[in-house]
């Protein structure tokens, strides 16, 4: 009996390229929502800030590995450095994504936007509750009595 050798199938090779790029979309459509929801202030120009790092990424893996040979290793060691780096930040993206969808999940409602929105949707039975270091909220306490005394006596 003779081994028959393996032939590239074409019909396999499409299929990798359109998993590969419906992976790559959905990843970056996570990464880029999660940004914009992460830093609420200029949403739009957050979305076109973490778009350009997901293409910037994608094109500079894929130049990489097709030169990976050609290019010394000083290139490729920053090459690699900086693709890891926009992988972190796309990581942070999707995190902002998925935790604003599980806040929305948990009963917590909107996501607030800010600690001083948190608190005051919180009613006062659960602020002690909220995950505020102890030294901030009396910090924000005494912030709060010297403004009412500079208030009353000016």
């Amino acid at each position: 009996m003779e081994a028959v050798p393996a032939t590239p199938e074409r019909g396999s090779g499409a299929l990798a390229l359109v998993a590969a790029v419906a992976l790559a979309t959905v990843a970056a459509y996570f990464s880029v929502t999660g940004m914009a929801e992460i830093f609420p202030g200029a949403p739009v120009a957050i979305m076109a800030l973490a778009a350009t790092m997901e293409a910037g990424k994608l094109v500079m893996a894929g130049w990489l590995a097709a030169n990976w040979r050609r290019v010394g290793w000083k290139m490729r060691s920053a090459m690699v450095a900086l693709v890891t780096g926009l992988a972190l930040i796309n990581a942070a993206g999707v995190f902002g994504k998925l935790g604003r969808d599980a806040c929305r999940r948990g009963g917590l409602g909107a996501f607030p936007a800010s600690p001083n929105a948190l608190m005051r949707s919180t009613p006062a039975s659960r602020r002690n509750r909220l995950l505020l270091p102890t030294s901030a909220i009396a910090l924000r306490k005494s912030i709060g009595r010297w403004t009412n005394r500079r208030g009353a006596a000016g």
